[in-house]
């Protein structure tokens, strides 16, 4: 009987011993979140089992939830030592990351440049200003004349001196026009031909049509220079002279039914002065429009 009641003893030693040895393997972990931490990543915490690695993903339980009495919130670890060890650096790695978020997030402002002519701005745009810049959030508004930026004050402030600077040492060339092609280029059609003109031959400047002259800007003078001749090519201006038996023709319907069609179809201007018919717009279609005009009057 009293062998009985020492191997009793020695079993229930070597149970306990061999259960505590069990939980031994298990680990229960609480990490405490600060509010502004916690309101920003609390939906983060319980998917950050997805970063633990495949081996130790199943032997790990992951919670997070408010706390009750304090502002923030608590992530609960339960599971494998190893695993809830590598679950509890996941987390904490986490935490980190959403610190330095919201410290670079207070450090961010907004600036404004206004009121800088919209002939600069497409410049700006043509060349891809805001990749000079990755870490500021730059946008060109031409119709408004304005530049919003947004990032670190420094990198800011940085943007903002090179919009000034660049805009400040462009190439300028000012070229007197005719009426005739000053108000075809101020059309929705002339400017949007020009453009195209420009864009086909990789040319990156910006115009403007002011009082008896354009306005040519870009940031070489090459640039420039190229426009300023591919200009005289692309939009030309011909008089076409009407004889004084002949002009009577001019003010009937079918002489202004042809004028609405040579405007629509070649996107020309047609307008009459004394004695002249005057066509202004894309070099070969003006030269079809004066054909057409010139078949009508004789």
């Amino acid at each position: 009987m009293k062998d009985v009641r020492k191997l009793a003893k020695r079993w229930e030693e070597k149970s306990q011993s061999c259960v505590e040895q069990y939980f031994t393997q298990f680990q229960a972990t609480e990490i405490p979140v600060a509010n502004q931490i916690w309101q920003r990543a609390k939906d983060r915490f319980e998917e950050s089992s997805g970063k633990v690695s495949t081996s130790n993903r199943d032997n790990v339980w992951i919670q997070a939830s408010d706390e009750e009495d304090r502002r923030g919130g608590v992530v609960v670890l339960i599971g494998t030592t190893e695993a809830v060890t590598e679950a509890e650096l996941v987390c904490k790695t986490l935490i980190k990351e959403t610190e330095k978020l919201l410290k670079w997030e207070a450090s961010i402002v907004t600036d404004h440049i206004t009121k800088m002519k919209a002939v600069k701005l497409k410049i700006l745009q043509l060349n891809n200003f805001p990749e000079k810049h990755p870490d500021v959030d730059i946008r060109l508004d031409v119709d408004n004349q304005s530049v919003d930026f947004k990032g670190q004050q420094a990198l800011v402030q940085k943007a903002k001196i090179d919009v000034y600077e660049t805009t400040n040492k462009l190439a300028e060339e000012r070229v007197p026009l005719s009426r005739g092609k000053l108000s075809y280029l101020k059309s929705d059609k002339g400017r949007d031909h020009l453009e195209d003109s420009l864009k086909r031959k990789d040319i990156k400047v910006a115009f403007a049509v002011e009082n008896e002259e354009m306005t040519i800007l870009g940031q070489l003078f090459i640039d420039v220079k190229a426009a300023k001749d591919l200009l005289q090519q692309v939009v030309s201006e011909s008089p076409i002279a009407i004889a004084e038996e002949s002009r009577d023709l001019l003010t009937k319907q079918s002489f202004a039914s042809l004028s609405t069609n040579l405007r629509q179809r070649l996107s020309v201007d047609i307008h009459i002065a004394k004695d002249k018919v005057w066509v202004v717009g894309p070099t070969e279609k003006v030269a079809n429009a004066s054909k057409d005009i010139k078949t009508y009057i004789t």
